[in-house]
């Protein structure tokens, strides 16, 4: 049975002690602030009568956490606190294949479900005794250890859409265990990766490109014994390359090796750019001298 249930009902009291938690603010309290984004697991005594859940946070369409065998989209079993087709805040149950928008799936055995929407504030309390599925079956009970995500994102007419920003655990955790979840701090890498490469292809490259097809006959101005303009494009140039360089080591330490290269289009497309950034200032260092017969 659905029925609302205050904001105040849900907090961090008893994370690390009583109660498995992952928020966004770390050890933000959601009973107090509005910008925060917080889940909760609690085995029930007898373990066999579930595990309550506790979800909220901020958003425009749905807040959701998964139990992951990596850090990573895929292979989740997802729960979600969303707005559905009619406007009411409601619990779905989902499941990720690579990084297409999850699958809904039946609720199962979840129970006692109570939700609220304040100012735009989305909480969901339940019960499962689901077992959690990745990989594989795991009862709620065993002490299987699975990273945490959480998620959070807009829907249209009770369907999700891509998220707006996502979060995962800096280690693997038990449901059964007690403790104050840490967030991986090694997303800010695939993100200094994404800025590097928006600078590299979108700034950098073009103004290196311009500056040699606009600026090498209107310019005699030298500068270490070469025209001011050629100066210019190398070291642009160089710094694009230096830079695509910095980004792909990035994503590459992100994602601890070549076992996501087949993950879509994107890493095909990276390692390709790559061998071309890098070629390109090899066939230049192989090119005549201007003044060459």
């Amino acid at each position: 049975m659905i029925g609302p249930v205050s904001l105040q009902s849900i907090s961090n009291v008893g994370c690390g002690s009583t109660k498995l938690c992952f928020s966004q603010p770390t050890n933000c309290d959601p009973s107090t602030s509005s910008n925060c984004f917080f889940m909760s697991a609690r085995l029930l005594t007898p373990p066999e009568s579930g595990v309550q859940y506790e979800l909220s946070g901020p958003a425009q369409g749905y807040v959701a956490f998964g139990w992951s065998d990596d850090q990573m989209m895929g292979q989740d079993d997802i729960y979600l606190c969303g707005l559905n087709s009619t406007g009411a805040v409601d619990v779905q149950r989902a499941f990720s294949v690579g990084h297409t928008a999850p699958t809904v799936q039946p609720k199962g055995a979840i129970s006692d479900i109570q939700t609220s929407n304040q100012n735009g504030v989305l909480a969901c309390t339940f019960t499962s005794k689901n077992a959690i599925f990745t990989s594989s079956n795991f009862s709620f009970t065993s002490n299987q250890l699975f990273y945490l995500l959480l998620a959070y994102g807009p829907s249209s007419n009770g369907i999700i859409m891509k998220h707006q920003n996502d979060y995962s655990s800096s280690q693997r955790m038990a449901l059964t265990s007690s403790a104050v979840v840490q967030r991986d701090g090694k997303q800010q890498m695939i993100r200094a990766h994404g800025c590097l490469m928006l600078l590299a292809w979108m700034t950098l490259c073009p103004v290196g490109m311009m500056v040699a097809r606009y600026l090498r006959r209107s310019s005699q101005v030298q500068m270490f014994g070469k025209d001011l303009w050629f100066v210019i494009h190398v070291s642009v140039m160089s710094f694009t390359v230096a830079t695509t360089i910095i980004a792909f080591i990035l994503a590459f330490s992100y994602l601890g090796g070549w076992e996501y290269f087949n993950n879509g289009i994107h890493p095909v497309l990276g390692c390709l750019v790559l061998c071309l950034a890098l070629i390109q200032p090899i066939l230049a260092l192989m090119r005549c001298a201007p003044q060459h017969p």
